[in-house]
């Protein structure tokens, strides 16, 4: 019963918004994608603060930005969020981080005022918070 619950959930968190994965690391860059169009969302991908940019200054409608915050580059993932909040409020920002200070300083507001997904998380966790920010 269980593992029915948990279908019915996936199938039931569905959405079409475009959504910017950035991510460094290429096999979860991959995962998070695949996942995501799993539940019908069209994603783009990059594997840096600039590249990220660069595929929003182009004119691609995007809905949701879901970048990591600790990148290698000139942008991390916070400042591609404050760069993205400030260019194009439009687009719903969430942030991922496998370290815990991220979530802290998240949770404060005084450093990161993004929302933040802690690592690992399950694809349900996924599913529902960025549901919630393309809502909200």
């Amino acid at each position: 019963m269980n593992q029915q619950y948990v279908i019915t959930k996936k199938k039931s968190i569905r959405g079409t918004e475009t959504i910017l994965v950035v991510e460094d690391e290429p096999r979860i860059r991959k995962i998070v994608s695949r996942d995501l169009e799993g539940m019908g969302y069209k994603t783009l991908e990059a594997e840096n603060g600039d590249i990220a940019k660069e595929i929003i200054e182009s004119g691609e409608p995007i809905n949701l930005l879901f970048s990591d915050i600790m990148m290698p580059g000139k942008m991390d993932g916070h400042k591609l969020a404050v760069w993205t909040e400030e260019n194009y409020p439009e687009i719903k920002i969430v942030l991922t981080s496998g370290y815990s200070r991220d979530e802290t300083d998240a949770n404060s507001g005084e450093v990161y005022p993004f929302y933040v997904i802690r690592k690992p998380y399950s694809v349900d966790n996924l599913a529902t918070k960025i549901k919630t920010r393309l809502a909200g």
